[in-house]
C-alpha cells in the first residue's frame, strides 16, 4: 500500500476527527464538562497511548524488523510474542495503579479546577481507564502489520474510533440534556472505541497471518528472550523518555489551563487538535510507511543511500508543512468560527481557541520535523542523544508557558509550543547533520529554497485576512466556507509556483518508499 493510499485513508480520518470535534463543540462547547472529559482522556491518551503504545510500537518496529529478514518468520513470531507479553503485563500494571489513584492524579491535574468538575473527572477516568490496555494492543499489533507492509488495517481503525466517538455524542444529544451525562455517554463510547481500534488491527493479523500463523510460540532454539528484551529495552527506554518529555509538556499545558478559567482546557484541546491535522494526514502517511522503509535500507543498502532517502522524507516533510503552517496562522479565527462556532461554542470559546491556535499553527513545521527525525534516528537505534535535545526542548517550553501565561494569559500556551517545536527541531537537524555527515549542510540551498517560498504566501495570506474582517466575516456560513477555500487554493498554487521559480528539487518521494514497499514482500 502506497503513501497516497494512506494519505486518503488520513483524509478520511481527518474529516472524521474533524466532525467528531465540531459536534463535541456543538453539544458542549468550552463547558465544564468538556474541560473534565479532556482532562480524563489526558491520562489514558498521553500515558497509555502517546507514551507507552506508541513507543513501544514504533521501538519494536526496527528490531522486529531485523529479526524478521536475518533470521526468518519462526523467531519473528517468537520475538513478537515476547514483546508483546511484555508491554501488555506493564500496561495492566499501570490501569490497576490509576484505577486505584484516579482522585489523586485527578486532584492533582485538576488544580484550579471547582470541586464538581474534579469529581466529574474522577468518574470519567474510571470509565476511560480501558484504554490504557487497548492503546498499546493497537499499537503493537499496528507495529507488526506495518513490517509486513499491511498498512490498510492500521491507518483505517482510527476512523472507526472516531465514529463510534461521533455516536456517542448524537445519543448524548438524543437521550440527555444535562452536560454531566452527555459527557458519561460520550466516555463510554471513546472506551468501545479504543477497544474496536485493538480488534481491527488483530483481526487483520489473523487475517494476513502477519505474525508467522502456527509457528507463533513454538520454543526455538534461536534468538533468546533474554536477547530480546536486553535489546529491545535499549531502543524503548530512550524512546520512553523521548515521549515522556514531549508529552510532559501537554500534561503542562492541561495543568497550566486548568488554572486560567472554565473553557481554556477545552480551548487547547481544540487550537491542539486543529494545528495537528497536517501532522495527521500527511506527515502521518510519510511516518507510517518511512519507519519499516527505513529500517530495511538500513539493513539492506550502504549509509550513503539510508542518508539520502532520508532527506529526501525530511525536505518534503519541510515542503508540506510551510503553507499550512502559514494558512492556519493568519486564517485561525475564521477557520476556528466555521468550524466550530456553533450552539454552545459561543464567541468567548472562539477567542480562546484561535488565541492559542496563533501560537499552535507556528509550530506545525516543527512538529513535523521532530515527528520525521525521531523516526530515522529510530531506524538506526541511535535515540539517546535525540532525547537529551527533546528534553531540554520540552523543560524550555514547559519554562516558556509559565513565563508567556502571566503577560499573555492562555495565548502564551500557544506561543510557548512554538518556540518548544522550534528549538526541538533545529536540535534534532544539528544531530541530523553530525549523523549523516553535514548532509543536511549540503541540502540547506534546497531547504532554503522551500522556505523562501513559504514567505512569498505570508503576504496574499495577510491580505486575505484583511478583507475577511472587513467584508466576509459579516457574511453568510457558505460564503465564509468558500471564501477560506478560495484562499488556500490560492495560496498553495502560488507557494507551488515559487517552488517551481526557485528551481526547488521535487523528487518522487513515492519511489524512495515504494522501492521497499508494495512490491516486496517477506517470506
Amino acid at each position: 500500500m502506497k503513501i497516497g493510499m494512506i494519505a486518503a485513508v488520513n483524509m478520511i480520518l481527518a474529516f472524521a476527527a474533524l466532525a467528531r470535534d465540531m459536534l463535541f463543540a456543538v453539544a458542549l462547547g468550552t463547558s465544564a464538562a468538556a474541560d473534565a472529559f479532556i482532562l480524563a482522556f489526558s491520562v489514558p491518551d498521553i500515558i497509555g497511548n502517546n507514551i507507552l503504545a506508541v513507543a513501544a510500537g514504533m521501538a519494536s518496529i526496527p528490531l522486529l524488523t531485523e529479526i524478521l529478514m536475518k533470521r526468518g518468520t519462526n523467531e519473528f513470531a517468537r520475538a513478537a510474542k515476547i514483546l508483546i507479553t511484555s508491554v501488555m503485563t506493564v500496561s495492566l500494571l499501570i490501569f490497576v495503579s490509576g484505577l486505584i489513584f484516579r482522585h489523586n492524579i485527578i486532584g492533582f491535574a485538576g488544580q484550579g479546577m471547582d470541586q464538581a468538575t474534579i469529581s466529574l473527572s474522577v468518574k470519567l477516568l474510571g470509565i476511560l481507564m480501558p484504554a490504557m490496555l487497548f492503546f498499546p494492543l493497537y499499537s503493537l499489533g499496528g507495529a507488526i502489520l506495518n513490517i509486513r507492509n499491511r498498512f490498510l488495517p492500521v491507518s483505517f481503525s482510527p476512523v472507526v474510533f472516531n465514529l463510534l466517538f461521533l455516536a456517542g455524542i448524537f445519543a448524548a444529544m438524543i437521550f440527555v440534556s444535562d452536560p454531566g451525562s452527555m459527557i458519561v455517554y460520550i466516555a463510554v463510547s471513546v472506551t468501545a472505541g479504543t477497544a474496536m481500534m485493538a480488534l481491527i488491527v488483530w483481526g487483520g493479523i489473523l487475517k494476513y497471518g502477519a505474525i508467522g500463523g502456527s509457528d507463533f510460540g513454538k520454543e526455538s532454539t534461536g534468538v533468546k528472550w533474554n536477547e530480546i528484551l536486553r535489546r529491545y529495552a535499549g531502543a524503548l527506554l530512550p524512546y520512553i523518555i523521548v515521549y515522556i518529555a514531549s508529552q510532559g509538556v501537554l500534561i503542562a499545558e492541561r495543568i497550566l489551563a486548568a488554572r486560567l478559567g472554565t473553557g481554556t482546557i477545552s480551548g487547547l484541546n481544540y487550537a491542539y487538535r486543529m494545528a495537528s491535522l497536517p501532522t495527521w494526514i500527511f506527515i502521518a502517511a510519510i511516518g507510517v510507511v518511512a519507519l519499516p522503509s527505513l529500517s530495511r535500507i538500513s539493513c539492506r543498502e550502504t549509509v550513503a543511500e539510508h542518508e539520502r532517502s532520508m532527506m529526501i522524507i525530511l525536505s518534503r516533510t519541510i515542503m508540506i508543512t510551510v503553507p499550512f503552517a502559514v494558512f492556519i496562522f493568519f486564517m485561525r479565527e475564521p477557520l476556528v468560527k466555521l468550524l466550530l462556532g456553533r450552539g454552545a461554542f459561543d464567541a468567548d470559546s472562539i477567542r480562546i481557541t484561535s488565541g492559542i491556535l496563533a501560537g499552535y499553527s507556528l509550530s506545525i513545521i516543527g512538529q513535523g520535523v521532530i515527528f520525521i527525525c525521531l523516526r530515522f534516528f529510530l531506524s538506526l537505534r541511535y535515540v539517546l542523544l535525540p532525547a537529551v535535545a527533546i528534553m531540554i526542548s520540552s523543560a524550555i517550553n514547559i519554562s516558556a508557558d509559565v513565563i508567556l501565561i502571566r503577560t499573555f494569559g492562555y495565548k502564551g500556551l500557544g506561543i510557548g509550543a512554538a518556540i518548544g517545536a522550534f528549538l526541538g527541531g533545529t536540535m534534532l537537524l544539528i544531530i541530523l547533520d553530525r549523523k549523516t555527515g553535514n548532509m543536511l549542510k549540503r541540502s540547506i540551498l534546497s531547504l532554503g529554497k522551500i522556505v523562501i517560498s513559504g514567505l512569498v504566501i505570508v503576504f496574499p495570506a495577510y491580505g486575505a485576512l484583511l478583507i475577511w474582517e472587513r467584508t466576509i466575516s459579516k457574511q453568510t456560513t457558505m460564503f465564509e466556507l468558500i471564501f477560506l477555500c478560495v484562499v488556500f487554493l490560492i495560496l498553495i498554487s502560488i507557494y507551488y509556483a515559487a517552488l517551481r521559480l526557485f528551481r526547488a528539487n521535487i523528487p518522487d518521494l513515492l519511489k524512495v518508499i515504494t522501492k521497499y514497499t508494495g512490491k516486496r514482500r517477506e517470506q
